[in-house]
């Protein structure tokens, strides 16, 4: 009778696999509660005054002058999708960042093709 098959040899994780970061103590909510961060997410493995989640604090949302809105809206309706070029310009003119403009567009087009649907289920 043949004997079993050994088993698995233990699992090696990479440093920056899930399994690797959730099991390590090394991150903690202090430790990520750095200004360096500035998206939102939950940590795990942290623990802040007994709670299981730690909320890191986000950027503050961008709110826009209406001469700026009206500029961008005016950009949108002769083009839905701005280059590097033209959005570099925009961003100087309107005193923001490129990253601001190119945000700003992602969500009107997201805004535009919502009104699309809405008046295709209308007519």
């Amino acid at each position: 009778m043949p004997s079993p098959p050994p088993p698995p040899p233990p699992r090696r994780y990479s440093d920056f696999s899930i399994d690797r970061i959730l099991q390590s103590k090394e991150y903690t909510c202090c430790q990520l509660n750095s200004e360096a961060i500035q998206r939102s997410y939950f940590d795990l493995t942290g623990s802040k005054e007994g709670s299981k989640y730690c909320r890191v604090e986000r950027k503050q949302r961008t709110t826009y002058q209406a001469q700026q809105t009206r500029l961008l809206e005016r950009a949108f309706e002769t083009q839905q999708y701005i280059v590097g070029s033209d959005r570099e310009v925009l961003a100087d003119q309107l005193g923001l960042t490129e990253s601001q403009v190119r945000i700003w567009f992602q969500n009107r087009r997201s805004k535009w093709r919502k009104e699309l649907r809405a008046k295709n289920v209308a007519a």
